[in-house]
Parts: C-alpha cells; structure tokens; sequence
C-alpha cells in the first residue's frame, strides 16, 4: 500500500472510528449520567464559591467541545449532527440539481497518486462522490480561476494528502478527450479561516488570460475551522492541448 492510499485509508477508518464513538456514547450518556456532585461545607462546587463561578470556571464553560461532545450533545437535542468535514461550511452556495451533477472530467496529482473524476457542484451530494467544481466558475483550462472543493477525512477522502503537494507539483485535468487536458503547476499552498476563505478561493486573477486552478478543502483534517487552498496556474502555450 503507498504512502498515499495509506492516509486516505486512516482517514475513512477514523471517520468510522468516530461515528462508533458517537453511536456508543450517545446511548451511554444518559445512563452514565448520576447526581449532580454536592457542594463542600462552604459551598464550592468545581471551582465556585457561594454559588458563584470562579474566572477558571467561567472560562472552561466558554471553550468549544470536543467533537464527540458536541456531536452527542446534538444527538441529545434532536438535531441531525453534521458533517465536521464540509469544506463548503460558512456559505451558500449556488446549488445544481441532483439530476445534472455529472461528471464534468478527471484530475490527476501524481503527488497524491490520486486519479478521480470531478463533477459539477459543491454542495454535499455531490463532493460526497468525488471532488465538486464551484458553479460560476469558469472550468479547467478556461481563462480565470477554476475552483475545485473536496473531502480530506470522509466519503472518499480525495484531497486527504492535499497538504503534500509543492510548488511545481503536475496537476492534470482533462474535460472530454485526451487531447482536452491542460497541466497546472502548482504556485503555492496557503491556510484561511473559515470566515475568509470564500473570497480567497473564488478570487480571479487580475491577467485576464491567466487559467487558474485552485482546490481546496477543510483544515485541520478533523475540523472546518480553516481551509487549506492550493493555488495552481497553467502555462499560456498550454491553451489548446495539455503538455
């Protein structure tokens, strides 16, 4: 097994790690819940005193969960727990009908060992199949910048080694015949919050002839609360056919 289909296969394996964790717990925890812990003879409980909460208490109390935690809790409250691994999170985006995502071509990373087929959207049906092209942005190969969104840790995880790639690593596209390919180079990876990287990644070069590519995908791998984006941009000789 390669290095890289080694990470994706870790990826998928804890995405069914932490999906048994979640089932497990959430059964659990009403059971394993007790009494509430009784105050001390001078009424301090974890950190409070005379019923007021400490600075320390306060401020665990503001700290994000833990994923499982957060997830259980919103078992506990009804709520359909999401995707930690929606690269798309923080948006809208332009939605396409289920009947017209198809396949759109192949993008190749030999630095990835990765050969996929990307299709047209990005919202959850479609990049849960594979990598989903952002709609309103021109395609592969077409002047502009071409935006590519996928999963790093769930479904098939085709941008798990997206971390990997260095400047002037190959990556290939192809819409339609062989000849339709067009090679990009990669220029350079950079990490967003998860409040910018919309126009980050959707920004268009100001070279109007330049064909740019850039995918994109959560970072860290187990959160969303950044994004990891790689720029990549092709040759001008390289309008017609791929070299």
């Amino acid at each position: 097994m390669t290095l890289m289909s080694a990470r994706r296969f870790t990826a998928l394996l804890a995405t069914v790690a932490i999906a048994v964790v979640v089932a497990f717990v959430a059964m659990n925890v009403r059971a394993a819940s007790g009494p509430s812990a009784p105050a001390d003879a001078a009424g301090a409980v974890d950190g409070t005193a005379a019923g007021r909460p400490s600075r320390a208490g306060a401020e665990r109390s503001q700290q994000p969960k833990p994923l499982v935690e957060s997830m259980v809790q919103e078992l506990q409250d009804g709520k359909r727990v999401k995707s930690f691994d929606n690269p798309t999170k923080g948006t809208v985006v332009p939605v396409v009908a289920a009947k017209s995502s198809v396949a759109v071509g192949r993008l190749g990373i030999d630095r990835m060992g990765l050969r996929t087929t990307f299709f047209e959207g990005v919202h959850d049906k479609v990049i849960d199949k594979g990598p989903g092209h952002w709609p309103g942005t021109p395609l592969p190969g077409q002047p502009g910048n071409s935006v590519l969104s996928g999963h790093r840790a769930t479904h098939g995880a085709e941008f798990v080694d997206l971390d990997l790639l260095q400047p002037g690593d190959k990556i290939s596209v192809q819409i339609g015949g062989p000849e339709t390919a067009t090679t990009f180079r990669v220029q350079g990876t950079t990490i967003v919050p998860e409040e910018r990287y919309v126009r980050a990644v959707t920004q268009q070069p100001k070279n109007p002839n330049a064909r740019v590519l850039t995918l994109f995908a959560c970072n860290p791998k187990w959160d969303s609360t950044e994004r990891i984006v790689v720029r990549a941009e092709a040759k001008q000789s390289n309008a017609v056919k791929g070299g």
